[in-house]
């Protein structure tokens, strides 16, 4: 008698891929094998011949469907942190308008300053009014300071996002020839072992 995994590793398959041949055709393998315990699976000799004729008839598929859900997966996780960057983008575009106003601001109320300097010496009202603007330009300096450190801020952010949509990506991609090279490559139990006597 052999175990279940030991015949599945002699054939170059996995333990699932024997388990479903051993459901598939248990009526014509009564007999010829047991189940021991929860996951302990055994073939007699005559057991381990007819799955090994069925492998020649119909070569076991190496599809897997946890593969298959790890690249759905990732392409979830890419579509989320897409719409996480337009979201980003959309916000630091609306911080940069933003500020461009208020620099525009800046400007005009700079303009005034100097046409209220040239009254200031007679008119001590215009000195209150040049106080009050310059009063307003530093606090508008600083709220460019601070919007423009924000932006950093969310620069970085941005970038981070887009080395892991990237990494995502690739991930994705090599999941996905992995699965298509796994899926074309069906042999025969008979190339199968040519193979493995040539390398020996």
């Amino acid at each position: 008698m052999i175990k279940l995994q030991d015949f599945a590793k002699e054939c170059g398959v996995t333990d699932r891929q024997v388990q479903r041949l051993v459901n598939k055709y248990e009526a014509e393998l009564e007999g010829h094998f047991e189940r021991r315990g929860v996951n302990g699976t055994w073939l007699d000799e005559e057991g381990c011949v007819i799955l090994r004729g069925k492998m020649k008839v119909s070569p076991v598929s190496f599809y897997d469907p946890e593969q298959e859900s790890e690249i759905k997966q990732l392409k979830e996780t890419i579509a989320k942190l897409e719409e996480r960057l337009d979201i980003k983008e959309q916000y630091i575009m609306g911080l940069e308008i933003n500020q461009t106003q208020k620099q525009d601001r800046i400007n005009e109320l700079e303009g005034q300053i100097g046409e209220v300097k040239l009254l200031a010496a007679a008119k001590e009202s215009a000195e209150k009014e040049i106080t009050v603007l310059e009063g307003f330009i530093k606090d508008a300096k600083a709220e460019i300071e601070a919007q423009k450190n924000e932006n950093a801020s969310l620069s970085e952010e941005k970038k981070k996002l887009i080395d892991e949509k990237l990494e995502a990506e690739k991930k994705a991609q090599e999941a996905a020839e992995e699965l298509e090279k796994e899926q074309t490559r069906k042999i025969s139990f008979k190339e199968w072992f040519a193979r493995r006597k040539g390398a020996k």
